[in-house]
């Protein structure tokens, strides 16, 4: 019996180790499947730089907004990393980035870091678009140096494909700019190649150009002149080796070893790809590139007939029109005209409307969603009489700005926005037409109106890593009736029970004419309840009154935010900088640097997964807690004088 029991036993075991041993190598093993599985769509919000230079140099940085780059891997990019870039005001950019090796082994790892980066004569991020990393973000796709000897070239290049600017109602924009950089500085042996395509009639590449005509490039002429078409140039020592393509789909910067720094940086409209090739072909050279948005302005115009008669019957008749001009745009927006064409020529509005550009009228400041109403009058003529109809047409006219230094700058100088074109037309109906019917005593129909996005601000954490977090949102409120709200709020709920905002939805005005909009924020502070729900999510309402005391009700807008702990932290060498003791001619490659941030071992299995390891050990030990049992019963029975068992 005893015999009988210790094969059992011993079978048992037998059985733990093996099962336990195949639990424990899927544990082990589960990692590597998920990580060869498509990669994940990471988020992030991009980034302004705070100021442009000490020159200043940075053209347009107050209305560059550089990608985040956080969350790149190489392994991932093999296969495409899908990215959602958030911009200001709810637009979006989305993408695929892919990085190809192109020429040469061995190939560099590449990381996304910070701006600068340690060369200390990059431009970028220090002579030129400064503070661009002060949130932490990466804006830089930067490589290691190799640690060996080179005596050929080796390239790879970044793709980002599929690229789509979205407004907040989700609807793909037709017209913007993309910008691509040398993020730190092409050398003797290096170079640098941009490509754009999908754009509208074709792509092609231009430079960024500051206020004052100057760009970041520099043309195979001597210092100080300037090719045809090109503007004069603000660093006189890029693309020393050689630059070529300008206006026209692929540009390419090469370095050589009397001009150190100064960054190539470019715009194209519009595009559905674009791609950067890096080159070197020396050991312990780097290269890095970066990639912006070119945030878009825009105007709205609707034109109406606030008073006058309608239809028109005689000549000398007053006509009020109203106009309601709205920024739809990213940037803030100064109004500088309305302008409105009459169909007969020669005849104008009466002097005296409140709209920019007319007699009584000023320049009016608009910040995104913002709108204004103004009036003009105009008087009928024979020449209407005879037309049958006052017909005219209206457009805005306004120059996007942003604060900088307590003033305003343009956005575009010389290349102001137009709104979209409000006509009107109002028949004439004279003595021996066709009489119209009698006008009712009854009110006009009044259809209030009140509809709400509700979005996640900038810089706000997407996705929540950890508890005390705090996430600021934007709740765009718009009035889509025919009457003004008054008492407008926002009432937010959170879907775990008794959590709040921290900071309760407040707006910058409590009453909206009809078609206005405003934006109002709230924040709230991230729980540990959140945490373990693996989400953020809250549904918010806008309520207003009518005039008449009769409460509107938004539709209701609802956002959720994932949440992914990490469940480890990568391990990060510290940076060496390109040696600046010898006289920077050429990137030193006497001495082989330490990689900028090189992450060593493969990451973490997933918390999801990494429970596959305890219980295979567990049922290992089983196995061999059954063994010892068998040896001990045998030991026992051998000193009885029963040595004759089979165990």
């Amino acid at each position: 019996m005893r015999s009988s029991i210790r094969r059992l036993v011993l079978a048992g075991s037998a059985v733990a180790l093996a099962v336990g041993s195949v639990i424990v190598g899927v544990g082990v093993g589960t990692t590597q499947i998920a990580d060869a599985q498509g990669s994940p769509v990471i988020t992030n919000s991009c980034s302004y730089a705070s100021n442009g230079g000490t020159s200043p140099n940075g053209p347009r940085y107050a209305h560059l907004c550089w990608l985040n780059f956080a969350g790149y891997s190489d392994t991932a990019a093999s296969n495409g990393i899908p990215y959602v870039e958030k911009l200001p005001h709810g637009y979006t950019l989305s993408f695929t980035l892919t990085r190809t090796n192109v020429a040469g082994d061995p190939q560099p790892q590449v990381s996304a870091v910070t701006s600068p980066t340690p060369w200390p004569s990059a431009a970028f991020g220090r002579d030129a678009y400064v503070g661009i990393s002060s949130s932490g973000n990466q804006p830089i796709l930067y490589s290691s140096p190799l640690e060996v000897s080179l005596s050929h070239k080796v390239a790879w290049r970044f793709t980002l494909s599929n690229l789509s600017l979205k407004t907040p109602q989700g609807v793909a924009m037709k017209q913007w700019k993309f910008v691509a950089a040398d993020a730190e500085s092409t050398n003797s042996g290096e170079s640098v190649t941009f490509t754009t395509s999908g754009g509208p009639s074709g792509s092609r590449w231009g430079p960024v150009t500051g206020a004052d005509g100057n760009s970041m490039v520099r043309p195979l002429s001597a210092p100080g002149a300037s090719t045809a078409g090109e503007p004069s140039l603000r660093f006189k020592n890029t693309c020393g080796g050689g630059y070529s393509g300008i206006y026209t789909p692929t540009v390419t910067c090469v370095g050589n070893s009397a001009n150190l720094v100064g960054d190539l940086v470019l715009k194209t409209l519009s595009p559905t790809t674009v791609s950067a090739t890096d080159s070197i072909s020396m050991s312990g050279q780097q290269q890095g590139v970066a990639f912006a948005v070119i945030t878009p302005g825009g105007l709205t115009l609707t034109k109406t007939e606030a008073a006058g008669p309608n239809p028109i019957t005689s000549a000398g008749q007053q006509v009020t029109y109203e106009f309601t001009v709205k920024n739809t745009g990213m940037e803030s927006v100064n109004v500088e005209s309305v302008a409105d064409t009459q169909a007969i020529a020669g005849e104008k509005l009466n002097p005296g409307g409140t709209c920019p550009g007319m007699s009584a009228g000023a320049p009016q400041l608009l910040t995104p969603g913002q709108s204004f109403n103004c009036t003009a009058t105009y008087t009928v003529t024979t020449a209407d009489i005879a037309a049958g109809a006052v017909r005219d047409t209206a457009q805005a006219m306004g120059i996007p700005r942003v604060p900088i230094h307590g003033q305003s700058i343009s956005y575009e100088t010389g290349n102001p926005i137009l709104s979209c074109k409000g006509s009107l037309s109002i028949p004439v109906k004279t003595a021996g037409s066709v009489t119209p019917p009698a006008p009712t005593t009854s009110a006009a129909v009044v259809t209030p109106g009140l509809s709400l996005t509700k979005t996640e601000a900038p810089g706000s954490p997407n996705p929540i890593t950890r508890a005390g977090q705090s996430i600021t949102y934007d709740f765009g409120v718009t009035n889509t009736g025919n009457t003004t709200l008054n008492h407008l709020a926002i009432t937010d709920t959170q879907s775990v029970a008794g959590e709040t905002l921290s900071s309760p939805a407040s707006c910058p005005v409590t009453s909206l004419a009809a078609g206005a909009s405003v934006t109002c924020t709230g924040s709230y502070t991230v729980t540990s309840t959140d945490i373990a729900n693996g989400k953020v999510t809250d549904t918010a309402t806008a309520t207003a009154t009518t005039t008449t005391g009769a409460g509107v009700t938004s539709n209701p807008a609802t956002l959720t935010i994932p949440v992914v702990v990490p469940t480890t932290s990568p391990s990060t060498v510290t940076p060496t900088t390109k040696p600046s003791s010898v006289t920077p001619t050429t990137k030193p490659s006497s001495v082989t640097p330490t990689p900028v941030r090189l992450v060593t071992g493969p990451p973490a299995p997933p918390s999801s997964t990494s429970s596959a390891l305890p219980i295979g050990l567990a049922i290992a030990g089983l196995g061999l807690g059954g063994l010892g049992y068998v040896v001990i019963e045998r030991k026992r029975h051998n000193a009885n004088g029963h040595n004759n068992e089979v165990a």
